[in-house]
């Protein structure tokens, strides 16, 4: 998985062909105020990519437990991405992805905001 996200075609692909609008985003329930972020698919992309490209390493996926509503559970893989706006606020994201033996494809599953549900669902491993 780390060498294909290492790959800038590969992720430049894996990125491109993901249809965002149907991928979940996995935040907390705000009890206190929220900071709402307004982003366009392009803008969320270029993002990520130069994320990348800032980081001579960005190797660290987060394995996490994952489950649905009939109790099954799975493994993904979380890397954390560093959001910049044009005010310079630094904002983190997970962005999890599953890799399926059976087809040997990567595909991006899901967009984490709470770095605490995140260590949770690690934990769990």
């Amino acid at each position: 998985i780390e060498n294909e996200l290492n790959d800038a075609a590969s992720s430049e692909h894996l990125f491109d062909n993901t249809h965002w609008s149907n991928i979940d985003i996995y935040s907390k329930v705000a009890k206190t105020k929220q900071l709402v972020l307004n982003i366009e698919e392009k803008e969320f992309l270029r993002l990520c990519t130069q994320d990348i490209d800032d980081k001579t390493s960005n190797n660290d996926l987060i394995p996490i437990v994952m489950f649905n509503k009939q109790n099954e559970h799975w493994v993904e893989f979380v890397r954390i991405y560093s959001i910049h706006d044009h005010e310079h606020v630094k904002i983190d994201i997970g962005i999890s992805m599953k890799y399926d033996t059976k087809t040997g494809k990567l595909s991006i599953t899901g967009v984490h905001l709470d770095k605490h549900k995140i260590l949770d669902n690690h934990q769990l491993l």
